[in-house]
This record gives structure tokens, sequence and C-alpha cells, in this order.
């Protein structure tokens, strides 16, 4: 069996920092719970389908992913919402005990999980989503296995500069705005006249940051 696939058809994908959030049941797989993961830095989405939400699937989740991803202690800061899974003592412990730092959305803010919100709105305007409950989880998640897979592989996100959340996890994304930035030039020195101004900007976005505007606060498990 695959590293990335375990128990409960376990898919994940990630990277050094991420957010995560309940899927509504009826907006996103029907008449189950997915939680996901979306790491802020790539874009990429690690994902879990379950019949139910508790903290026993989150922390599942979350171990499946660093183990995955080989990730190193000190790497990760998890941003949550503030349910009570999120905020339960053994996820704490789970998080803890896996060395990833917790921080929560402040209340009444909207904005404070973008990332993810996006993530749910790309896909519940897929024409592949469902317009009633699933059949059974099997259905939920195989759905959620090509609805991801596509996010992850084929679409292009304006924020990372159009290039795959795959391509910037793996590194590919240098070469490919590396070619695109020389099509631009030789396009412009052929035909000067169609360009007022400079290129697009083909460079890489080195860091992307949940909400640039305010310092993070890690917050540390209350006692």
């Amino acid at each position: 069996m695959p590293a990335c696939q375990h128990q409960h058809d376990r898919r994940h994908h990630g990277g050094d920092a991420e957010q995560v959030a309940e899927c509504p049941a009826q907006q996103c797989i029907g008449q189950f719970n997915e939680r996901g993961q979306a790491d802020v830095e790539q874009a990429k989405v690690a994902w879990q389908v379950y019949e139910r939400e508790s903290q026993e699937h989150a922390s599942a989740l979350m171990r499946d992913y660093v183990e995955c991803e080989g990730i190193a202690a000190g790497q990760v800061t998890l941003h949550a919402d503030n349910g009570a899974v999120m905020k339960g003592s053994s996820f704490y412990a789970t998080l803890q005990a896996l060395h990833i730092a917790p921080s929560h959305s402040r209340p009444s803010v909207s904005d404070d999980n973008p990332f993810i919100e996006s993530l749910f709105k790309t896909i519940k305007y897929r024409p592949q989503h469902p317009l009633k409950p699933f059949a059974n989880i099997e259905d939920a998640r195989a759905l959620a296995d090509r609805l991801l897979t596509w996010y992850n592989t084929d679409h292009c996100h304006s924020q990372i500069r159009y290039v795959t959340p795959k391509e910037r996890h793996d590194g590919g994304d240098v070469a490919i705005l590396a070619q695109r930035k020389q099509v631009y030039a030789d396009a412009r020195q052929r035909h000067p006249h169609r360009w007022s101004a400079g290129t697009r900007n083909g460079s890489q976005i080195e860091q992307v940051t949940l909400n640039p505007h305010r310092v993070e606060q890690v917050q540390s498990p209350k006692r």
C-alpha cells in the first residue's frame, strides 16, 4: 500500500504550512464530512472523508500528512477554525506530539482562513459537484479524489502565477515561469507595438502568507 494511502482511503498532499477547516456536508460532498488541509505556502490540499467529524479523524489526518510528506519537527503551523474538534484536548495532544504549532481564526473575522474558503468555493462550482447526497461513503471519497486531484494537478492558481499546486510544491514552477517569461520577451521583441508597458510579471512568488497585513500570532494550547 502506498505511503500516502491508508485506512479509509486517505490521500495526502502538502508542504510546510497549512490551515484546516471542515467542509459542510451538504455544501461539499453530500452527506459525509470532509476535512481538508490547504497548504498556505504552496496551495496544495490534503484531505480525508469520514462519516462524522471527530478529534480522532482530525488527528489521523495530521499524523498521515506528517508521515507522508516527511515533515520535520517545528516546520508546520496549523491554522484552524474555532470548532470543538480543532480546539479539543486530544487533538492538541496530537499536535504537540508532532511538534506542530496551533493557530486559530479570530472570532467574527471572515478572511482569517481565506485559502480553505477559496478551495471550497472552487470545488462547489465545479460541474462534477453533486446535487444530491451520496448513496455511500465510497462514492463520496471517489468524487473527492477526482475533484481534489484536479485541484492539485490541473487547476492553475492566480495567486501563484497561474501554475498548479503540484508544480509549485515540486519546484517545477521555476522552469515554467522562466519559459513563460522568455516567450513574452520574444513576442515583445518581434511585435513591440503590441505592448504599451512591460510584459506580464513572470517571477516566482517566493512567499505566500495567510494574512499579509498582520503578524500571525501562534497560540499555545490552553491548559
